[in-house]
């Protein structure tokens, strides 16, 4: 019997490889926290998605205020997603937040987050170096993958990939195995548009890309301190 790969699922492979070895038999007694989380279950399936030595590609998972942005940028990702290169320095290819599965009550928490991930994109794509950015968020075992890029004059949509739930038991890996065509197609979604701007495209991308709003005017917007009997700022 002939099996034919392409290059793209070598890191599919090296994902189920990371869940034989790493998961545990049973379900832990215990809550998972967002370390535990991480460390135990979201990176052996991100990593080798994300992160590619080779191609200094890196995933890190720092937690601190993110260098490849703009001096003025103090926010801290939970996850950063890297090129670094030797004479062009660092640039921010993605990014990633994680919430435990408990967050998942708290939908205000949970929109923040993916609101961050939105605003850490946009300053990465207003540097004017990568065509788009790769996003992550995670709630519990729940990982959603976007993809933000400058579609137009000032219009930076945050296009969802797919939605995978990973596994926290081997017994979980079933339903899991299932999804794994979706976790390679967000692996080439990656490649594809997290990459240098050709010189056409950076032109053209100069002129579309338009200033963030300020603190000031975001919080205005959201609101999130604002009494419950107070109209909201936006209707639909």
């Amino acid at each position: 019997m002939r099996l034919d790969f392409d290059i793209a699922d070598m890191p599919i492979i090296e994902v189920v490889c990371n869940c034989i070895s790493c998961l545990p038999s049973f379900p832990t007694d215990s809550a998972v926290g967002e370390f535990e989380l991480i460390t135990s279950y979201l990176d052996p399936v991100l990593r080798p998605l994300l992160h590619d030595p080779d191609e200094m590609r890196l995933l890190r998972w720092t937690n601190r205020v993110c260098t490849e942005l703009s001096n003025d940028f103090s926010r801290r990702p939970d996850g950063t997603l890297t090129l670094r290169e030797q004479f062009h320095g660092a640039s921010a290819l993605g990014f990633c937040e994680v919430k435990p599965a408990d967050s998942g009550q708290n939908a205000e928490l949970c929109f923040t987050d993916l609101l961050r991930l939105a605003l850490f994109s946009k300053s990465g794509i207003d540097k004017g170096e990568i065509q788009g950015m790769m996003v992550v968020h995670a709630i519990g075992p729940a990982v959603t993958f976007y993809v933000m890029e400058l579609a137009g004059p000032g219009l930076y949509p945050l296009v969802e990939l797919a939605t995978i739930t990973m596994p926290l038991t081997i017994d979980d890996l079933s339903p899991f195995l299932m999804r794994l065509s979706l976790l390679k197609q967000v692996h080439v979604a990656y490649h594809r548009h997290s990459k240098h701007l050709d010189q056409k495209a950076r032109s053209k991308f100069d002129k579309w890309r338009k200033s963030s709003m300020t603190a000031e005017e975001l919080q205005d917007v959201i609101n999130i301190t604002a009494s419950k009997d107070k109209a909201p700022n936006i209707h639909v």
